[in-house]
């Protein structure tokens, strides 16, 4: 089976790992990089919490630095549900690998630029290093395949009752991306809400034995607390389902809509606005939104990818 290439953007972040090591057992994918945001925490963080992710599990995949900041505002990182450190529960060893000295925007550039075939990307944080990469190498955004991000809600956010973290948190950098031209499969709260873990998933992951495994369960463990302390007894797995939607798509639901990102509203500012009725003139569908997913096949493969990590 030929691989298709691709690049992870992603803040690890609990669910960021889960979808890494998802997207590397299919071995459906060439891997070229994952390449690092701030988001769910600081930008040292992020690359520190994936180069000690990848040496424990002993996966060789290039690491690149990205955005420290988004493009207006400040960091806001989600310590209610990843810690201080965007990666709490599990205790890893110090990292001995070593992010590469090339930025992620040029490693994006150099990667599309030498590949032969259209590249796919999938963001799992704030959309910075994509909406920077689109600024400074516009002549490659064509060479792009796919953008299958983790962001977003048709419906309802949950930072403010209208945006969803990512979005939110550099809804400029958003607003680049969705009005960039390229096929877009946005996987937002409308999906990733039924992409939930439970305790028996989790004992599940615990009982399978592996390395991976393990370290799946002790993952969930503290982000299914964390979501417990927020009072909230299911716990939305967002980050793989960008990942699953690419290997599965048969299996997700999706409706193709008009969707802008607001930058302006006061109460607004990062809702992805979806045009679900056609009610504006002249605005074609540019967006892949998904509602639906077969959450048991989800758990499945997830389960499946803990298995062959091993």
């Amino acid at each position: 089976m030929d691989r298709r290439p691709l690049i992870i953007d992603g803040d690890p972040g609990h669910d960021d790992v889960m979808a890494i090591m998802l997207a590397y057992a299919s071995g459906r994918f060439d891997l070229k990089g994952i390449t690092c945001v701030n988001g769910n925490c600081p930008l040292p963080k992020a690359v520190d919490n994936i180069l000690k992710t990848l040496d424990y599990l002993e996966l060789d995949i290039p690491v690149y630095a990205g955005a420290a900041t988004p493009m207006r505002g400040y960091n806001k990182p989600a310590v209610m549900c990843h810690g201080a450190s965007g990666l709490a529960g599990p205790i890893l060893p110090p990292a001995t690998s070593k992010v590469r000295d090339m930025r992620a925007i040029e490693f994006i550039a150099k990667t599309l630029r030498e590949s032969d075939e259209k590249v796919l990307l999938a963001p799992l944080g704030p959309l910075t290093n994509i909406a920077d990469f689109m600024i400074a190498y516009p002549e490659l955004i064509g060479k792009i395949e796919r953008i299958s991000l983790m962001g977003g809600g048709a419906l309802h956010g949950n930072v403010t009752p209208a945006a969803e973290f990512n979005i939110w948190h550099d809804p400029e950098a958003a607003r680049i991306v969705f009005s960039s031209g390229v096929p877009i499969t946005m996987c937002g709260l409308d999906v990733t809400e039924h992409a939930f873990v439970d305790p028996s998933d989790i004992q599940r992951f615990r009982d399978l034995g592996t390395r991976a495994g393990r370290f799946a369960a002790e993952l969930m463990d503290y982000y299914c607390l964390a979501f417990q302390r927020m009072g909230m007894m299911e716990n939305a797995l967002h980050d793989p389902v960008a990942i699953y939607a690419l290997l599965y798509p048969e299996k997700v639901e999706t409706h193709k809509y008009y969707v802008e990102v607001d930058i302006f509203g006061e109460y607004t500012r990062g809702c992805t606005v979806t045009d679900m009725v056609d009610s504006v003139p002249g605005k074609q569908p540019n967006v892949d939104v998904a509602f639906d997913l077969d959450r048991n096949d989800f758990i499945d493969k997830l389960c499946d990818a803990l298995v062959k990590l091993g």
